[in-house]
């Protein structure tokens, strides 16, 4: 599994720092640590701003 995030090449010209190039590495590693799925949980957490079981929580209420 792979992380190839996609973004304008303005985000590339003002990231300072390759923070963008490196989410790749940083995933792979994630991986290793976490196994598959609570590494692309956390991804969709990182992109959605929650996780599934707070989003089931809010929605039962």
């Amino acid at each position: 599994m792979r992380l190839l995030p996609r973004m304008p090449k303005k985000w590339r010209q003002a990231d300072d720092k390759s923070t963008l190039d490196s989410i790749p590495t940083h995933f792979i590693r994630l991986l290793q640590i976490k196994g598959s799925e609570e590494a692309a949980a956390t991804l969709l957490q990182c992109v959605y701003g929650q996780s599934a079981d707070e989003s089931k929580s809010e929605a039962s209420q």
